[in-house]
């Protein structure tokens, strides 16, 4: 039926229920019905109004159905109750214009403020339109729907406005749908709003699902409650996306749209995209689930709550796309798992944003990686889109920050690829930290039939950055560090990401600086292969190891470790120079500056507490004289140890072993490694290996350290006498002094760890010795002998001055030989003889013990002396009592130094 109607005859026939009679029919004029009440179910289909129609106020009993209407102004259901269902399907809401183009009336939205429906709300197919309305006439909100209360479900699939839509304050008691009618091929969705979607300070007992819907502005849910699930599928939001003080009991989705063919195969409609940010400060989140999406902006939650969080590759294996993440001084009840993270955003000065999570506590474990990303999907369940497993890895452009945080479980970022560092600073993880390698994943892998042979997994395991920090990080467990590459491209000087080095404390480039850490068990820097990979991942990619690369420095000083285990392969080669090596053995005192060189490359491990210390090195073969091959060991140089505390080393190479290197020659060249001379070094080397029983080799140690300290000494004297006239001519003196010293030091006592051969060379001099106290000529009487007691002697054998004994015997010359060799006790079993004060002395060597019987062997025996003759050998130039007191100073010089090193040797080892 066609023709025009009056406002009243409308009315008329709509309150009437006279369905027929309105029917397609205009109305022109304003239709006022306000604060009415309708005790029938009232319909108007495809009813054309002219005017403004108002129902606000009014109260229909039963359900009211306007489906299909076109509205030229206003329509207004403010503060209305429908007690069935409200059914504005297909509505249409358009500005018209008058034949001379201006307009009817600037009031052209949909007010349904405040209104409460029993039953379900049906938007389905609305259409909110400007028409030929300038722009300047535009208001924001064309949909106004605040306040509303609807018990059913509201369904805004298929809407389009060219402004705004306003729900805010409603309390929706059923599920809300705002969906395309259909998703065709192209980017045009069939579900459009033309300004913000605004939901804010709402109540959702059931679910919102959004799905196939663009916004041209913002979606405001800020301040709402979901007590059931937010679903985000295929949907494109140009501004930003607001859920600040929200609280979502259910879980949280975003996710692509996905179809079916004709062969029931999945297909992809739309990704879901935020131009904007997407702002979750202070929300309480059940469970967050992205899967494939895009945020152009930031993706921010500051002081948020969540059950869990998870963003995943899905089914499509693209991932979760970010301008910037800010994760900051939230809590997550369960898992934070960003295994499918991607930042790719830069600021205005075109520096990369990266990600950032700071001050969060995790109370299960916070993954980047997981075994099951490489778990390949069954032919039903996976979307053709042309990536491999080699693509399931996060990617993020910038610096990854996890700084502050506490980690209940483990923190897994394994085969991260990071273009900045990796900053783990301040953080605390209660189980393993891990950075794994094919060779420590394995077993973990092979659970998900992942064939490691196959050359596209050769690499999979490497977590690639600029540098990693760990300052004052604690970890409960293992840290695996066996997948870690870090690379050493310099920074460009004109690039906008690098860092400032006076006013930013991330590492340089290469370096890995864990200063102060703690790892409770083992800190992995080296796993060997299992047998099973070895000939497979040889003969792959270079970058499939079991070690961690660093090109610069390893910075441990101040950490506490359980372990420390460690290959020379991680560190940069030295750079070969066709100059002749110095060594440089400039002293490094404790207390001293760092080594300059060990803050480029090398190993920092200064004031380190390790409870066992175990390294892999390399094998060199180096020749001595010419003659002998002798196998030494090749260390990361060079190693800052100072003040080092290792309570049990294990340094091997299996080539050296087969080899037979000595424990001794191995640590003899762990601290050759040392650029420099620290004391701190070999006592800590020392000390480790006599709390082992190694007293041996701690002693060689000891020894060394006392060399290279005297040789430090004659090297810096010099130094300073360059400078200065007097130590100039003093020099000579100072450094004979120091060698004699040294090497007399060196040679009799081993530095105060071989005492016995000081007494070896007492008893060598005494047997020396003893031929002078035997011969006869050397002797004569003492003035006991020579006194004038004639009861003591018979006059006959009163002896004069410069008689010999005529009763002499070996057991006389002994017991005179040791008053002279023991100065303490005086042992002679006669006193009546003395060394002669005048003449030579009369040295016979037959009469050495050993050597005599050796000789009278091996050469022709000598005739015994005339009577003219008193001396059967030789005669030394100076008289016998000369040699006596020179013997008497040399034993009373070793005999105290003996005992005193005799006894501090048996109290070390007593203590070890």
């Amino acid at each position: 039926m066609s023709g025009y109607l009056t406002p009243e005859e409308f009315i008329s026939h709509f309150l009437a229920g006279n369905t027929e009679a309105i029917e397609g029919r205009e109305v022109r004029g304003n239709v006022a019905l306000y604060g009415r009440v309708v005790p029938i179910a009232v319909r108007a289909l495809d009813v054309t109004f002219w005017g403004d129609v108002d129902m606000s106020e009014c109260r229909f009993e039963r359900s009211l159905d306007l489906s299909g209407c076109h509205f030229a102004k206003s329509v207004s259901f403010r503060n209305t109750h429908v007690g069935g269902t409200l059914d504005l399907s297909e509505v249409l809401v358009r500005t018209q214009a008058s034949a001379t183009g201006t307009l009817l009336d600037d009031s052209y939205s949909i007010d349904l403020t405040g209104i409460r429906v029993e039953n379900d709300l049906l938007l389905t197919g609305l259409t909110v339109q400007y028409g030929t309305a300038p722009a300047k006439a535009r208001r924001n909100g064309d949909l106004v729907a605040t306040g509303m209360r609807i018990r059913g479900q509201t369904d805004l699939t298929g809407i389009k406005t060219d402004g705004s839509v306003d729900l805010a304050g409603s309390h929706f008691e059923g599920n809300v749908v705002v969906a395309a009618l259909d998703m065709p091929d192209t980017r045009d969705h069939s579900c459009i709003v033309g300004g913000h979607l605004m939901a804010t300070n709402c109540v959702f007992q059931g679910n919102l699902a959004l799905s196939g819907v663009t916004i041209q502005r913002d979606l405001q849910l800020w301040s709402s409650r979901f007590q059931g699930n937010l679903v985000l599928s295929g949907v494109t939001i140009q501004g930003d996306l607001q859920l600040w003080s929200s609280r979502i009991d259910g879980v949280f989705f975003c996710q692509p749209a996905i179809s079916f063919d004709e062969q029931k195969r999945k297909k992809v409609r739309h990704f879901s995209f935020i131009g904007g940010d997407l702002h979750l400060g202070t929300a309480q989140i059940a469970y967050l689930d992205f899967e494939s999406c895009a945020v152009k902006g930031r993706f921010m939650a500051f002081a948020a709550r969540f059950g869990q969080v998870n963003l995943h590759f899905g089914a499509t294996v693209r991932p979760c796309v970010f301008g910037q993440f800010i994760f900051e001084g939230c809590h997550v009840e369960g898992d934070l798992r960003l295994m499918a993270l991607s930042v790719t955003g830069r600021d205005k000065t075109g520096r990369w944003r990266g990600a950032s999570v700071k001050g969060t506590a995790v109370g299960g474990a916070l993954l980047l990686w997981a075994p099951s990303a490489l778990m390949d999907l069954d032919e039903d369940q996976r979307i053709d889109s042309g990536r491999g497993p080699e693509s399931l890895k996060p990617l993020i452009h910038g610096d990854l920050k996890i700084i502050g945080c506490t980690v209940t479980d483990e923190l897994d970022l394994t085969n991260v690829h990071v273009t900045g560092r990796i900053l783990l600073d301040d953080s605390s993880v209660g189980r393993d930290l891990r950075l794994r390698s094919v060779a420590t994943a394995a077993h973990e892998l092979e659970r998900f039939d992942t064939q490691l042979t196959r050359p596209e997994h050769q690499n999979l395991l490497a977590t690639r950055a600029k540098a990693l920090s760990m300052t004052n990080l604690v970890c409960q467990n293992d840290v695996d560090l066996t997948g870690l590459v870090l690379q050493d491209d310099p920074d460009d000087p004109d690039d906008p990401n690098k860092p400032d080095l006076l006013t930013d404390p991330r590492p340089k480039p290469g370096f890995l600086d864990a200063r102060g850490c703690e790892v409770r068990k083992a800190l992995r820097l080296f796993e060997p292969l299992p047998e099973r990979l070895c000939k497979p991942l040889a003969a792959g990619n270079a970058d499939a190891g079991n070690f961690t690369r660093v090109p610069g420095a390893i910075d441990l000083s101040s950490s506490r470790l359980g372990a420390l285990i460690l290959s020379f392969h991680s560190f940069k080669p030295e750079e070969k120079s066709d100059k002749p090596k110095e060594r440089k053995e400039k002293s490094k005192p404790d207390g001293d500056e760092s080594n300059d060189r060990a803050c480029e490359i090398g190993l920092v491990l200064a004031a380190a507490r390790i409870d066992e210390f175990r390294l892999q090195v390399k094998c060199k073969i180096k020749r001595r004289d010419g003659l002998f091959t002798v196998p030494r060991l090749k260390f990361p140089k060079p190693i800052d140890m100072r003040d080092i505390e290792v309570a049990q080393w294990d340094i091997h190479d299996s080539s050296c072993d087969r080899q037979g290197l000595s424990r001794r020659d191995a640590f003899a060249s762990l601290v050759d490694a040392e650029d420099g001379y620290r004391r701190s070094t070999f006592l800590s080397v020392e000390r480790a290996l006599r709390n082992r029983g190694h007293d041996a080799d701690a002693d060689y140690i000891y020894r060394l350290m006392k060399r290279r300290g005297a040789q430090i000494d004659i090297k810096d004297r010099e130094r300073r006498a360059s400078r200065n006239l007097r130590r100039t001519i003093l020099l000579p003196f100072a450094n004979g002094g120091t060698r004699v010293f040294d090497g007399l030091f060196r040679f009799f006592l081993g530095y105060g760890t071989r005492p016995g051969r000081l007494a070896w060379a007492i008893v060598i001099l005494w047997l020396v010795a003893l031929p002078i106290f035997e011969e006869k000529a050397n002797l004569q009487p003492s003035l006991a002998l020579l006194g004038t007691e004639s009861g003591r002697f018979e006059p006959d054998r009163v002896a004069r001055e410069g008689e010999a004994p005529q009763d002499w015997s070996t057991t006389a010359a002994v017991g005179m030989s040791l008053q002279f060799h023991l100065p303490v006790v005086a042992l002679a079993p006669r006193d009546d003889w003395n060394l002669r004060q005048e003449g030579a002395t009369c040295y016979n060597p037959r009469n050495i013990p050993l050597l005599g019987w050796l000789l009278d062997r091996i050469a022709k025996p000598r005739a015994a002396p005339s009577a003219a003759e008193s001396c059967a050998g030789w005669r030394l130039p100076l008289p016998p009592q000369i040699f006596g007191v020179l013997i008497s100073i040399l034993n009373w010089i070793a005999w105290p130094l003996l005992l005193a090193f005799a006894i501090r040797r048996l109290l070390v080892v007593d203590r070890a």
